[in-house]
């Protein structure tokens, strides 16, 4: 298991298996009794375990949260670009500089165009982190106020984030994968030499990021089971918006209604589609009882984009 001091090394540490971490909470329990709260979470921390004394996965026979537990591109891939990678890029070629090369790009469909720069945008989401590492390469070297090992280390993260999003991998994908890693790890002193990694009040000389260490497991996950995409937490996040930010519109916006109203208002949507769906198949003559959707597939998941994914 990985120490906090470990979690920038380019060597990937031994993964924590179900047996290691069952001994540990019955070691925990040993000494603490569990719903002894204060207790209990006190060791549990001394053993560096969470304080959870029956996972869910305590029963699987072989169920391993070091197998199953899979990286996740959405937060461990663009959410750490973002918090982590575009905040050096900041610090190094100067935020004035940044803002004005993405200002200046050529606008295009369906890219979000960043005309007041990327220091400071009133909202942000997953699909503007993309559009941000789409053009950071390019840019930083355009800008010439960074060196060369800094631009291959800010590409090596840019390209190992993008060969994790492969819809299939190969053995040459995987190895390509590793390797842009790798041109990361051997170019990384660079951002410290350039103090680009800064905390709240100073600067970092180090690399302890936990989101960092798990993606050098993300070619051993991809090998147990398959693609990270299908493992993408982007459907959830947007059910999020549609499920809960835009039906909060549609509300008297009293906090103290608030669920029940929302609870309402997906009811009648989801009865209304429903009787969308019984409306087209009956239309196109079939029995209301028939369980396959054929050609009326297309039709219901653009009534209700959720519809696809289930």
């Amino acid at each position: 298991m990985a120490e906090q001091s470990q979690f920038g090394d380019p060597i990937p540490a031994a993964p924590r298996t179900c047996e290691q971490i069952l001994r540990q909470i019955q070691e925990a329990c040993s000494k603490a009794h569990p719903w002894d709260l204060v207790a209990f979470q006190k060791v549990a921390k001394s053993l560096k375990l969470l304080g959870i004394h029956l996972p869910f996965w305590r029963n699987w026979m072989f169920g391993d949260p070091s197998y199953f537990l899979n990286g996740e591109i959405l937060h461990s891939g663009h959410k750490f670009f973002f918090d982590h990678v575009l905040g050096w890029c900041k610090v190094a070629a100067g935020l004035s500089i940044l803002n004005t090369h993405f200002s200046s790009l050529h606008q295009h469909v369906s890219f979000r165009h960043f005309s007041s720069g990327v220091s400071q945008p009133l909202q942000m989401t997953g699909r503007d982190h993309r559009d941000i590492q789409r053009s950071i390469v390019p840019i930083l070297d355009g800008a010439g106020t960074v060196m060369d090992g800094f631009i291959c280390a800010i590409h090596g993260l840019v390209e190992f984030i993008y060969c994790a999003q492969d819809p299939v991998h190969t053995d040459s994908s995987i190895a390509a994968m590793q390797q842009a890693l790798t041109d990361f790890h051997s170019m990384k002193q660079s951002i410290l030499d350039l103090q680009a990694r800064k905390g709240s009040s100073s600067v970092i000389n180090h690399f302890w990021i936990p989101k960092l260490e798990l993606m050098l497991s993300f070619w051993q996950q991809i090998k147990a089971n398959g693609t990270l995409m299908q493992y993408s937490a982007e459907v959830p996040e947007h059910l999020l918006i549609t499920h809960c930010k835009t039906t909060f519109q549609q509300t008297s916006r009293n906090t103290r209604m608030y669920v029940d109203q929302v609870i309402e208002i997906l009811n009648h949507e989801e009865i209304i589609h429903l009787f969308d769906l019984y409306l087209i198949l009956r239309q196109a003559e079939h029995s209301v009882n028939k369980n396959t959707i054929d050609s009326e597939e297309e039709e219901v998941t653009t009534m209700d984009p959720a519809l696809e994914f289930i």
